[in-house]
């Protein structure tokens, strides 16, 4: 072998190996824990409720209650508006394959425009596979009015 074609050879082999190292590189940057499923679930899930985006909020309902998931906010009609969420906790038990979340909406409904607040305990649970988390209960809780007093924040 001429050395001009071993180190083409050689060459050859290194550019081989960088291409396989990029492509497993790629690979595990696209896996998620479940924690990250978690979080894009709970964001996915509250998000299509803000837009009234019924099919999408859907696929977080257990496979069980879908149908009637739909009807319900079919029924609805356009009286009432989300206007904005915001996720204030997020409780996960990784063994349990549960989490617990605080959702708080702000919200009106037609034709007033004032605005109404409402904070929801959502309880979600891992299924794992292509399920991944789905949405099991979720409770409206008290909303505990925050004080403006600067000597109450300590």
């Amino acid at each position: 072998m001429t050395e001009r074609a071993g180190r083409s050879w050689w060459f050859a082999a290194w550019a081989l190996f960088g291409v396989l190292l990029l492509g497993a590189s790629q690979a595990c940057s696209h896996y998620r824990t479940p924690s990250d499923k978690l979080r894009e679930s709970v964001m996915d899930y509250n998000n299509a409720m803000r837009w009234r985006n019924w099919e999408a909020a859907a696929r977080y309902v257990p496979e069980d209650r879908r149908d009637d998931f739909m009807a319900r906010k079919d029924g609805q009609g356009d009286r009432m508006r989300v206007t904005d969420f915001e996720v204030r906790d997020v409780r996960h038990d990784s063994r349990a394959k549960r989490a617990f979340v605080i959702v708080e909406f702000a919200w009106h409904r037609y034709p007033s425009l004032t605005m109404e607040r409402t904070r929801l305990r959502q309880e979600w649970d891992f299924l794992g596979g292509r399920s991944g988390w789905v949405l099991r209960d979720q409770t409206e809780i008290e909303i505990e009015e925050e004080s403006d007093d600067p000597t109450q924040m300590f």
